[in-house]
C-alpha cells in the first residue's frame, strides 16, 4: 500500500469492499435503531504492515512499461516457489512467521458491486492478499505472500461515502524484509518491454 507509489498504488491493497450502488439499511441490534444511506463493507487485514508480497505479472505486453523497460520471465515457477519457501524457512528461524509461511496465486479481480468470485471466501485473511479490484485486471499478477505473525487477522469495518482510506495508509509504517535466494540464471530470463 504504502511503499509503492504512482503508477502502483492502490489504497485498498489486502482488502475486499462490498460497495452497492444502493443505500443500505444498518441496525443497531441492541437499541433496534436504523441508519440508512451508501455505506461499504471492508473486509481487510488488521495489520497489513505484517504482509510482504512479490508480485510479478502473467502478462508479457507493454502495459508492463509503467514498472520499467525491462521484465524477469520466470521458466520454473516451482523452483522460484520452492526457493522462496527455502528462504521463509532459514528466515522463521530468526523472524516469527505466520502460518501458512507462503502462499503463492494468482490475483482474483472483483467489482467493489458485484458478488465476489466462487471459492474467494473474503472473510480468510489468507485470501485477501489475492484480491485486488477490478482496474488492475490488466496486470494479470501473481503473488508470493507471507506474513509476521499477528499478520492474517481480520478486521471488519462498515464506512460511509466520506470515509478517507488514504488517511489510514499514511500512519502505516513501511517496512521490508530481504529474503536470499541465490542465483535464478538457472530459472530466469531477461527480457525488453
Amino acid at each position: 500500500m504504502k511503499v509503492e507509489g504512482d503508477p502502483r498504488v492502490d489504497a485498498y491493497e489486502g482488502m475486499h469492499v462490498d460497495a452497492p450502488n444502493s443505500d443500505v439499511t444498518l441496525t443497531n441490534v441492541t437499541t433496534g435503531q436504523k441508519i440508512v444511506g451508501r455505506f461499504a463493507y471492508h473486509n481487510e487485514l488488521k495489520r497489513p504492515e505484517l504482509i510482504f508480497c512479490f508480485c510479478l505479472s502473467m502478462a508479457y505486453d507493454a502495459g508492463l512499461r509503467k514498472f520499467g523497460g525491462a521484465c524477469i520471465e520466470i521458466t520454473d515457477e516451482k523452483a522460484l516457489h520452492d526457493r522462496i519457501a527455502g528462504a521463509l524457512v532459514r528466515r522463521s528461524r530468526l523472524t516469527r512467521l505466520d502460518r501458512p509461511l507462503l502462499r503463492a496465486d494468482r490475483i482474483t479481480y472483483y467489482r467493489t458491486d458485484a458478488a465476489v468470485a466462487e471459492g474467494v471466501d473474503i472473510k480468510n485473511p489468507t485470501h485477501l492478499p489475492f484480491l485486488k479490484r477490478y482496474t488492475y485486471t490488466a496486470e494479470q499478477e501473481y503473488r508470493y505472500v507471507f506474513a509476521r505473525r499477528g499478520g492474517y487477522e481480520l478486521n471488519q469495518v462498515i464506512v460511509n461515502r466520506l470515509h478517507q482510506r488514504n488517511a489510514d495508509i499514511a500512519k502505516l509504517k513501511a517496512d521490508e524484509i530481504t529474503l536470499r535466494i541465490g542465483s535464478i540464471r538457472d530459472i530466469a530470463e531477461a527480457r525488453a518491454v
